[in-house]
């Protein structure tokens, strides 16, 4: 990775990492003070919303974030851009509050969910609306490069979030007052973020004529193409609690919630490459610089590999001590669904660069078609599982899936014209595991408790990073690098 890649990296990387460490105070409270019946309706909550804002943003900041990146010889490029997806984000959530206000009044809602979630949707409607121009704003500044400040609004939203929504809720506002926290946190976000982006692009052009000239049909087709495609990998890690909360009550959707906000903490350094590479790699695709992409594809699936079955291996061991002291004695049932879903959340891991950096090309068919198959399987083995097992069921459906979404994008990517993954890496990264996986798990026996979860971490990072040095993982011309890039982050600030 180049130097500006490794900065902008190093940026979306920490601030997710101070994002996870404020939900880690947050989540814990939630499941606390909401107790597992009501965790369980927000959990079904979330991955409604998270489907609409799939069909209300996805298209919008990805496409705003790929093309302000680009330079094009357009005069007031960025302005008619800005134009262009701000009337569509406004248009598109405008659409998405007014059917879900239409559904809640309609009876819809309360016919499909329950009456208690009618009111729930009164108020998604509004979130809607602000999380819409909030995240539109900061995938702009990603798309400036300005990857400083859309981060830092990552920050700000959680730690806002985590105020007003711990703070209402333990008012007994209950998933109502979880709700207003999420809507105030976003606007307050959306307003800093405006005023950000009001500093490098002319945000007046919203209301300015388009020029003839402006590729409006090339943009539109990235926008609906993103949309479908992004809905389809959503859909990964929705389904699963759609189809749970039609089966089993509240409180084991709420067990299950917690499986999945645990294994969806591995993917912070994937999700970090994901987001910077879409902007990083958007212009090498169209100078045809095959060879820079394929060396940074195997470079950050390596690492990504390497990252996630470190974290992967540790919760493992862990996992009996750590769900209950996380979420409280109530979650155990938690902890075997957890241990069926990491072989794919790994895969899903490896899978977010490639994704990334085939998304940026824009070649939407090939890589709709990859991530189709790998939802509709998805979608296939939860319906004929979850009946009878459960959460078991809608683990191992939902590990197959995603493990599947690493096969189908690397033979996406070797059609679209480079090579994301190489066999060697793969073996060196197995042979890391069995050299270190049993020291860890032996010290995870060795110690209980508490203790475990203070000793276990530190002396199993320590431990698997020598591995993957001693069996060439981690080759030392790569320590030295990323030695000097950190030395250099850390020197200069966060």
């Amino acid at each position: 990775m180049g130097r500006s890649i490794f900065s902008a990296f190093w940026s979306v990387a920490s601030a997710r990492v101070i994002v996870m460490a404020l939900g880690a105070i947050s989540t814990p409270l939630l499941t606390r003070i909401l107790g597992a019946a009501q965790y369980g309706q927000y959990a079904t909550i979330l991955a409604v919303f998270g489907l609409l804002k799939t069909l209300m943003s996805s298209g919008v900041v990805n496409g705003a974030q790929k093309y302000f990146a680009e330079d094009r010889e357009l005069k007031s490029w960025k302005s008619y851009v800005w134009a262009y997806y701000s009337r569509l984000a406004g248009l598109l959530a405008l659409i998405v509050a007014a059917g879900l206000v239409f559904a809640s009044a309609s009876g819809v809602v309360g016919s499909v969910f329950g009456d208690e979630y009618t009111i729930y949707f009164y108020l998604i409607a509004l979130w809607a609306i602000v999380t819409q121009y909030r995240e539109f704003t900061r995938r702009v500044l990603m798309g400036l490069h300005l990857e400083k400040y859309s981060e830092k609004l990552r920050i700000g939203q959680q730690t806002t979030f985590l105020i007003f929504a711990i703070g209402l809720a333990y008012l007994n506002f209950g998933v109502l007052g979880v709700i207003a926290g999420h809507i105030i946190s976003n606007t307050l976000m959306f307003a800093i973020g405006l005023f950000l982006v009001w500093r490098y692009v002319d945000i007046q052009s919203t209301f300015e004529p388009i020029p003839d000239n402006f590729p409006k049909k090339e943009l539109a087709f990235f926008n609906h193409s993103s949309i479908v495609y992004i809905f389809l990998l959503t859909s990964l890690y929705h389904v699963d609690i759609l189809m749970l909360q039609r089966t089993v009550s509240d409180a084991t959707v709420g067990y299950y919630k917690a499986a999945l906000v645990l294994v969806e903490l591995l993917w912070v350094a994937p999700q970090s490459l994901q987001q910077v590479l879409i902007q990083s790699v958007s212009d090498l695709w169209r100078t045809d610089a095959i060879d820079e992409i394929n060396n940074m594809a195997i470079k950050t699936t390596r690492y990504v590999l390497l990252f996630t079955l470190l974290c992967s291996v540790g919760l493992a061991a862990l996992a009996d001590v750590f769900v209950p002291f996380f979420f409280g004695a109530e979650y155990s049932p938690a902890v075997k669904p957890l241990l069926f879903l990491l072989p794919g959340t790994l895969g899903f891991a490896v899978a977010r660069p490639i994704l990334a950096i085939t998304h940026a090309k824009g070649s939407m068919r090939p890589l709709i078609t990859a991530t189709g198959f790998t939802a509709v399987l998805n979608l296939v083995l939860n319906a004929l599982l979850i009946p009878s097992y459960g959460t078991v069921g809608a683990a191992v459906a939902t590990t197959i899936g995603y493990g599947s979404l690493l096969v189908t994008q690397t033979l996406c990517a070797k059609y679209i014209g480079y090579n994301p993954v190489s066999l060697n890496v793969f073996l060196r990264a197995l042979l890391t595991v069995v050299v270190a996986g049993p020291i860890i798990f032996w010290l995870s026996n060795l110690f209980s408790g508490i203790l475990s979860l203070i000793i276990v971490p530190p002396i199993g990072a320590i431990v698997f990073i020598i591995a993957a040095i001693l069996t060439g993982s981690i080759p030392w011309k790569d320590l030295q690098e990323i030695a000097s890039h950190l030395s250099e982050q850390i020197s200069f600030g966060f």
